[in-house]
């Protein structure tokens, strides 16, 4: 067919159209890509910005919390063996590995794979954190490994005194550089990530090493520009020129530590993502071209001037999914969200970036943003944190609440999904900084607090049983004293009997497969009806709620547990009980209660004893016979130079006769303040030196005898001083014993 004059025209007049067109779109889609990118880059940065922060403020909670519960378990203010210590809290921790540096700067880094103790006292995470101080401090070359290392120390406290500092470590490879590589966006975006003095901590180029001083490189244009809008505290996207091509940079700040970001957009990645986009571009331009050639020519030549109704809705249906598959790319960007929306105040609109299908059902775009939040919080949060996200959400007040602030955030939970953290971030602000344009998101945070709650409740268990431990029954103790007691309520005490002489003769493994059946025989027998707790070695308790007849039936049951359990290392278990039901005497208060069970467990206890033949009261009363021979009796810390008084008169605590905090003063001062004859004062300070002392023990002698005569009022007592190590003296545990004893009076 021939085609006709104004047929030609037209399809001239509409290729030139279309190649002007492509030009001119080319030109407008490279500037609104730039656009976009620049956006999204400074979106990206503050998210990631945020999540360094969350990330660093949880390591300093998590190595306070890890303190906190070292704090509980400890009995003794010396850490023998890290590795044992904290195997059960490197697991749920964010920490790549946990140390433990001593009172006395001894690093025990045999809590490190393959590592040996060494003196840390110069470090600042020893000497701030033996200042009560909690904070962070930075390795940027350690020594086996080119990699930063970030240290959250906090001090380590026992019996209310400093006595060590416990280090979580973060290897910057394996937890931050990781954020950092991520890429949300179909650009190539390098982070860096600085200190407050501008030295990097970590990067996502291999071209930037940690350690990095940006500083020493303020001459370069372009790091100029970094440093102006780090000291401006501006967000904003700026470009720079390499080279003659052009780059993207952006700053944000983080509060914790004020430390700083830096996103980067390299000219040569800019310019070949721009002209794949551009590309792209005009490949769709020229497909849609095609589509219209063809539809021109099928017109043409079959003269079809309508088109089939099923035809054109296809047609439509294939660009509607295509619509969909651009949105659905979209929301990829905020994959780590459950949901994202950008949120325009001066406006009242929002752009939904992501939401979860369930809420794009129920809400209406098209109402106002009050009624928006109002709709989606009260269709996905739990009663009971309702009201606090509703003030959260609050669009009224939320411009005061978010001056001057990068992220504000709040945790709750979901009726869906568990624990969310719900925050709000500054996206652009007017001439008074105060935002106009912010992006709510919500995150589901439900393995972050399953691991938090993991390390709460480790604190209310003893490790060795299993049992609800001291803290545990100290609290449920004052809740009881802080309520009305119920008649059912029945108070057990236990005590496991000969704990003591199966730890001496057949070791302490043995003791512990002694406490740890007598803790399955407990639960066994009580279980079911409350709640039991090992307060101490060989010390358990149980509060119960059930009546006589019930008792009667349990405590059966518990004798003939205990009765028929034996152990690879035991053969038998033996535990007196003392059982108080409060139906007895309904006027009896939680202390009285408590106090008649331990009367009754003591006297079951000694029946037991009396039944072995065994005088335990004989063997206290030899006991205080000998103690009272002496006129002082002390045990000493040699490596800490520091003493416990076991046995000395009130008068003796004089500071005119000497006495002083450490032993080393103590016993120098006593001799100089003429408490010791002049004739035996030189021999005296000589062997009760310290060093000397160290070194005499050190050498394996069991025994140090002194004799001198000391000044009592007008009279001359001749005074023997004897020293004897403990069983477990050794380099690291220089305990000795000090007994002094009056011969006769001249």
């Amino acid at each position: 067919m021939k085609l006709s004059k104004q047929t030609v025209i037209s399809t001239v007049l509409t290729v030139l159209l279309l190649a002007g067109g492509i030009f001119i779109y080319t030109r407008a889609a490279a500037n609104f890509f730039m656009d976009n990118v620049k956006c999204t880059v400074k979106n990206e940065l503050v998210e990631k910005a945020s999540v360094i922060e969350s990330f660093s403020r949880y390591c300093q909670s998590s190595i306070k919390l890890i303190s906190q519960f070292l704090t509980t378990r400890m009995t003794s203010p010396e850490v023998d063996d890290p590795n044992k210590l904290f195997a059960q809290y490197t697991e749920n921790s964010p920490f790549d590995f946990l140390m433990y540096v001593r009172a006395d700067g001894t690093h025990m880094a045999n809590a490190l794979p393959g590592g040996k103790p060494f003196n840390a006292s110069s470090s600042l995470y020893y000497t701030e954190g033996m200042k009560g101080k909690t904070g962070v401090c930075i390795n940027y070359r350690v020594k086996d490994t080119e990699k930063t290392i970030i240290t959250f120390y906090t001090p380590l406290y026992y019996a209310n005194k400093i006595t060590g500092v416990i280090c979580g470590d973060i290897d910057t490879e394996i937890s931050l550089e990781k954020k950092l590589c991520t890429n949300e966006i179909d650009v190539s975006v390098y982070y860096v990530l600085c200190d407050r003095e501008m030295k990097v901590i970590a990067s996502s180029s291999d071209v930037i090493p940690s350690g990095l001083d940006i500083n020493r490189y303020a001459d370069n244009t372009f790091i100029s520009d970094i440093l102006t809008h780090v000291k401006e505290k501006n967000t904003e996207t700026f470009s720079f020129t390499d080279e003659g091509k052009k780059g993207l940079c952006a700053v944000a700040g983080l509060n914790y530590q004020d430390w700083k970001l830096i996103a980067i957009v390299l000219p040569k990645t800019l310019n070949a993502s721009v002209f794949r986009f551009a590309k792209n571009s005009i490949y769709l331009i020229i497909y849609v071209f095609v589509i219209l050639i063809l539809y021109f020519v099928i017109r043409i030549y079959y003269h079809d001037k309508d088109i089939k109704k099923n035809e054109y809705e296809k047609f439509m249906e294939n660009m509607i999914d295509t619509q969909a598959t651009q949105i659905s790319i979209l929301s990829s960007f905020s994959g780590i969200y459950y949901s994202a929306y950008l949120l325009d105040l001066n406006k009242d609109t929002l752009v939904e970036i992501k939401s979860e299908p369930e809420l794009r059902d129920i809400i209406d775009k098209k109402k106002s943003l009050k009624e928006f939040f109002d709709k989606i919080v009260r269709y996905t949060i739990v009663p009971e944190y309702l009201d606090k996200v509703i003030a959260f959400t609050d669009l009224s007040t939320l411009p005061a609440r978010l001056k001057d602030k990068k992220i504000i955030s709040i945790e709750c939970q979901s009726c869906r999904h568990g624990w969310l953290r719900v925050s709000y971030i500054t996206v652009e602000t007017d001439e008074r900084h105060v935002p106009y344009k912010v992006l709510y998101v919500a995150q589901i945070i439900d393995d972050e607090k399953r691991r938090e709650e993991a390390l709460i409740n480790s604190a209310y268990n003893d490790e060795l049983t299993g049992l609800y431990n001291r803290r545990s029954y100290e609290d449920d103790l004052a809740k009881l004293k802080a309520s009305p007691i119920t008649a059912d309520m029945v108070y057990i005490s236990f005590d496991v009997n000969g704990l003591k002489v199966v730890n001496d003769t057949l070791g302490h493994e043995a003791g512990d497969e002694l406490i740890c059946g007598a803790a399955d025989c407990m639960t066994f027998a009580f279980g079911t009806y409350g709640k039991v707790y090992r307060t101490g070695g060989d010390e358990f308790q149980a509060i119960l709620y059930c009546n006589s007849v019930i008792l009667d039936s349990i405590k059966q049951k518990f004798e003939k547990a205990v009765d028929s359990w034996t152990g690879k290392l035991v053969s038998e278990l033996k535990i007196s009980a003392g059982y108080v039901n409060y139906s007895e005497n309904p006027e009896m208060s939680v202390n009285e209660i408590v106090k008649l069970a331990d009367q009754r467990m003591y006297k079951a206890k000694s029946e037991f004893y009396t039944s072995k033949s065994v005088d335990r009261r004989g063997q206290q009363a030899a006991f205080e016979v000998l103690c009272q021979a002496y006129t002082k009796i002390l045990k000493i810390d040699l490596l800490k130079d520091e003493y416990t008084i076991l046995q000395m008169r009130e008068d003796e605590k004089d500071q005119k006769k000497g006495f002083s905090p450490s032993i080393s003063l103590w016993l120098e001062n006593f001799a100089k303040s003429g408490q010791v004859h002049a004739d035996d004062v030189a021999k005296y300070l000589e062997k009760t030196n310290i060093n000397y002392l160290r070194r005499y023990f050190s050498e394996g002698n069991k025994m140090f005898s002194i004799h001198y005569r000391r000044i009592i009022g007008d009279k001359i007592c001749t005074v023997i001083m004897e020293m004897i190590p403990a069983r477990n003296y050794g380099p690291d545990n220089q305990i000795i014993y000090l007994y002094v004893k009056n011969i006769d009076i001249a």
